[in-house]
């Protein structure tokens, strides 16, 4: 069996083409010849058969055309049953033939029905894990998508009103004190005034030499921040009215804060110098005793007596001494000079000058109150006597290393001079203004400072006591201001001379110490 457990193919060629011709497609018969046998397997049997297939070879053909689309995959057809056994036949009778071919193996009988499931057998042991598998390819990142247009922008809303203004904070606390600058360089020395003409020798005294005046006080040494003492006497407070002209302290003046009650008042004589290593505050009044024996004062001369009745005396002169009252840190104890008055041959009763005070603060200094170091106003003499001159205005040096506030009064008046006197005796000049020094780093306050010339003296309304034919009377004392000069026949009295007023910002007061300046 030249075909057994073989294909057969069938050359349909002949066919196709007579259909193509417009034969009737009946389709293909297969009838054996002789004594053929055939079984023919289903498509579904996998070991002995396949699905029917079309082999179409063209001859003469054109070009090839573009590859159709893979055509769906057809259903799986179902198992055909399977066939019956064949009856078997008689056992023959001659000798046996040759084993006959192996017959085709029968086809695989339909799978019969799924039995019962089996109990679960009891869980087997954790397998080992398996190797992890590769990463999967990420996939295209998809397309951007567009961007929406802008919104129109909104109106702008109306402005709110203004809010109420808030409470002014509190006053922060008081800032660390600077670091102190370099000391700035020595002014120029200021070029000497001429010489005065020589006056005429007077006549030799015929009184007692008197006797040797007291030692003035040391003057400063120069020492850097020593002139603020050394604060060794603690502080001082004056809460009640103080003279230290009549009670004096035991102490030597260097305190470590200095305090002055409002509605006191503290007295203190001419020529001290407090010395305070803190802060100095003045709410009351310090009140510098005028000096009744500082004769022409700092000023150069001695204010004129009219002795004879005749003439105009001039005041005191003035000291001429601007350049040296600015640089200045002490005088001594004389300040302005004194008025004079006249009583028949003698001086009586003359106006003290103004006395001399020097405050040196490390700390800051705040003056509310007042200081004042005023010449004494001219005496009126009792009966047919004359008026005196005003008193020089003294000499105040006020000096910190931090700063000065003044919202006080400073004030080294001249006095004023005396009214007339009795019957034909004329009025007295006024002292001449005296000297206020302020120095620190920082000057501030909208207090004053006065060193005004003291006012004249008034003369008689009604002859003769208008001075149109008296005399008799004194000039005003001079300080830094001259004092003014007397009246007579009919000449007014004249006022003082006004002194100076030094505020000076200067980095540290101390750069000026030096020996006692005397400026007369």
């Amino acid at each position: 069996m030249p075909f057994a457990n073989q294909y057969i193919y069938v050359d349909a060629t002949a066919a196709v083409q007579a259909w193509l011709a417009s034969t009737p497609n009946s389709g293909f018969i297969i009838t054996p010849n002789g004594g053929v046998y055939v079984r023919f397997a289903s498509k579904e049997a996998t070991s002995s058969s396949h699905t029917a297939e079309l082999t179409i070879t063209l001859t003469n053909s054109g070009a090839t055309g573009a590859t159709g689309p893979q055509g769906a995959t057809g259903f799986t057809g179902s198992n055909g049953s399977a066939g019956a056994t064949g009856a078997t036949g008689a056992t023959g009778a001659g000798t046996p033939g040759a084993t006959g071919a192996t017959g085709f193996t029968g086809f695989n009988g339909s799978t019969g029905a799924t039995g019962n499931t089996g109990n679960n057998g009891s869980a087997g042991a954790t397998g080992a894990t398996g190797a992890t598998g590769n990463t999967g390819n990420n996939g295209s990142a998809g397309a951007t998508g567009f961007t929406g247009s802008n919104g129109s922008t909104g109106a702008t809303g109306n402005t709110g009103n203004n809010g109420s203004a808030g409470a002014t904070g509190a006053t922060g606390a008081t800032g660390n004190t600077g670091n102190n600058g370099s000391a700035g360089a020595t002014g120029f020395t200021g070029s000497n005034g001429s010489t005065g003409t020589t006056g005429a020798t007077g006549n030799t005294g015929v009184g007692a030499t008197g006797a040797a005046g007291a030692t003035g006080p040391t003057g400063l040494s120069s020492g850097g921040s020593s002139i603020y003492g050394d604060g060794s006497d603690g502080s001082l407070t004056i809460s009640a009215n103080t003279d230290w002209t009549s009670s004096p302290p035991t102490s030597t003046l260097q305190y470590s804060s200095v305090t002055v009650n409002s509605g006191t008042t503290l007295t203190v004589p001419t020529g001290l110098i407090i010395r305070v290593s803190g802060n100095v505050s003045i709410a009351g009044t310090i009140k510098v005793a005028a000096n009744s024996g500082a004769l022409q004062g700092i000023g150069t001369s001695l204010a004129g007596v009219d002795g004879t009745g005749s003439n105009v005396e001039p005041g005191g002169t003035g000291c001429g001494c601007a350049l040296a009252a600015r640089s200045m840190l002490y005088t001594g104890p004389v300040g302005g000079g004194v008025g004079p008055a006249y009583l028949g041959v003698n001086l009586v009763n003359p106006a003290a000058g103004g006395g001399t005070l020097v405050i040196l603060a490390s700390g800051s200094i705040t003056i509310g109150g007042a200081i004042h170091a005023d010449g004494v106003a001219g005496v009126t003499q009792n009966g047919n006597n004359t008026g005196g001159g005003g008193g020089g205005g003294g000499v105040l040096v006020i000096a910190s290393k931090t700063s000065i506030t003044n919202n006080g009064t400073i004030t080294a008046q001249g006095g004023a001079g005396a009214n007339y006197g009795n019957t034909y005796y004329s009025a007295g000049g006024g002292g001449g203004g005296g000297i206020v020094s302020v120095l620190s780093p920082s000057n501030t306050g909208s207090g004053t400072v006065n060193v005004s010339g003291g006012a004249a003296g008034t003369n008689g309304t009604v002859s003769p006591y208008n001075g149109s034919t008296g005399g008799f009377a004194s000039g005003g004392g001079g300080s830094a201001g001259a004092g003014g000069s007397s009246a007579i026949n009919g000449t007014n009295a004249t006022a003082g001379g006004t002194g100076y007023s030094f505020t000076k910002t200067i980095t540290d007061p101390s750069t000026l110490a030096a020996p006692a300046v005397l400026l007369h």
